[in-house]
């Protein structure tokens, strides 16, 4: 069975002086945020801890579910060709800043059976209007 992985941005506070003031509970610290894959909150903190490659303490972490962006690209009045359908959503994520997802994109689209299964995989990225 495939794991179901989502995207989120975990935030782990570092500490960077923890003896700054003997009469305060907060040490001094430095966020540093990470975007990782994974299937839970907890999954998500343990892998951003093994990124960080500080060596500095963990003194708090979260993490939230990243928003799913999803550019919009017409199909309605354009060529319905499956591989002009899939430039045009390759331009959209790029122009997104979503380089990642478009190699992905067309990696999957590439060994898709069929228009309509090409045109699913492509609709998870993009939003046809």
């Amino acid at each position: 069975m495939k794991k179901t992985l989502k995207k989120y941005h975990v935030t782990l506070k570092l500490m960077v002086n923890p003896s700054r003031d003997a009469d305060s509970d907060t040490p001094e610290t430095v966020g540093v945020v990470f975007t990782v894959d994974a299937e839970s909150k907890a999954e998500a903190i343990r892998i951003a801890t093994e990124r960080d490659k500080s060596k500095a303490s963990v003194w708090n972490s979260y993490a939230d579910e990243a928003e799913t962006i999803r550019p919009k690209v017409k199909v309605v009045g354009n060529d319905g060709n499956v591989f002009a359908i899939m430039g045009r959503c390759d331009a959209a994520l790029k122009r997104a800043g979503l380089r990642t997802e478009a190699a992905e994109m067309m990696k999957r689209v590439f060994a898709a059976k069929s228009y309509n299964a090409a045109l699913n995989i492509m609709q998870e990225y993009c939003d046809f209007n």
